[in-house]
């Protein structure tokens, strides 16, 4: 989650996030595999479990350790086809 030229970082093994004094831009150019799905968050794909709709307008995007991110509006099309989804119907 970014923080200004902060980033919280998640790791599957540690218990709490660390912080790093990079800012999400640098992440996203050293992890081209992570999808930004927010101006304040990256996912990595490999965590996620389900995606769903709980409102009809906005998207989430569940994580295998329980973490929901929402996906922001302009970031939708693009978070679903990098996740191989972009022709299904999402979960309420």
């Amino acid at each position: 989650m970014g923080f200004g030229n902060y980033t919280w970082v998640h790791l599957a093994e540690a218990s709490k996030p660390i912080l790093i004094t990079q800012t999400l831009k640098w992440f996203e150019n050293q992890l081209p595999d992570f999808i930004r799905v927010h101006k304040s968050e990256m996912i990595n794909p490999l965590f996620v479990q389900t995606l769903r709709n709980p409102n009809h307008v906005t998207l989430e995007v569940c994580l295998t350790n329980g973490y929901t991110a929402r996906i922001s509006r302009r970031r939708i099309q693009m978070v679903t086809q990098k996740l191989g989804l972009a022709n299904r119907s999402v979960n309420p």
